[in-house]
């Protein structure tokens, strides 16, 4: 299962992006802003934080601001977007990796 978007068109990069999470585990994608990073990633991932989502106060970022791992979902593989508001998201996604085999092709 995908969060695929109705109306998706499949990029390119999308081979790419699947192909790193399976050796890698992890990809950060980076662009300019609306040029579909979101849509792309929500076509390769199986469940999703938003951490820029207003909704709650933004609880999604106080939460990330708490403890990194506590956003973490076991549908992988994941998108958190925005993540970047979190700085501590990145140490702990490097962190669950090493920890936990999370590619794609390791199930």
């Amino acid at each position: 299962m995908t969060l695929k978007k109705e109306g998706y068109v499949p990029r390119l990069i999308d081979s790419e992006v699947e192909r790193c999470l399976s050796l890698f585990g992890a990809v950060n994608i980076t662009g300019p802003k609306w040029c579909g990073k979101t849509w792309t990633s929500y076509n390769c991932c199986n469940s999703a934080i938003l951490i820029a989502d207003p909704k709650g106060n933004y609880q999604n970022r106080r939460l990330a601001m708490t403890d990194p791992t506590l956003i973490f979902k076991d549908d992988l593989p994941q998108l958190i977007d925005e993540w970047q508001d979190v700085p501590g998201i990145w140490d702990a996604v490097r962190y669950r990796i090493d920890d936990v085999d999370v590619r794609m092709d390791a199930e």
